[in-house]
């Protein structure tokens, strides 16, 4: 059975950035850093990394679709937050 959209969606965006790493051209490693669905961070988690969210799902009402069917259109929200050393030098 293959996954849902969405979380064929979210596993290509992990992939795609965990891709950024300095053997790939970038200036910073985040490699597999890359978390999904974490909401709280601490002093202890590497850096630089990033945080991939959803926000929660509201039940869908079941809809029968015609056969054959196989085009869909849908809002998929997400937020995609970065954490990185501070830099002293430039802050902002």
């Amino acid at each position: 059975m293959t996954d849902p959209f969405r979380l064929r969606l979210m596993k290509g965006i992990t992939a795609a950035l965990q891709q950024i790493t300095v053997a790939n051209g970038y200036h910073c490693e985040v490699g597999e850093n890359v978390f999904r669905g974490r909401m709280t961070f601490g002093a202890t988690d590497p850096l630089p990394c990033i945080a991939l969210m959803e926000p929660p799902l509201q039940p869908e009402p079941q809809v029968r679709q015609p056969q054959g069917a196989g085009a869909r259109a849908s809002q998929c929200d997400l937020y995609i937050q970065g954490f990185a050393i501070d830099d002293k030098k430039h802050p902002t």
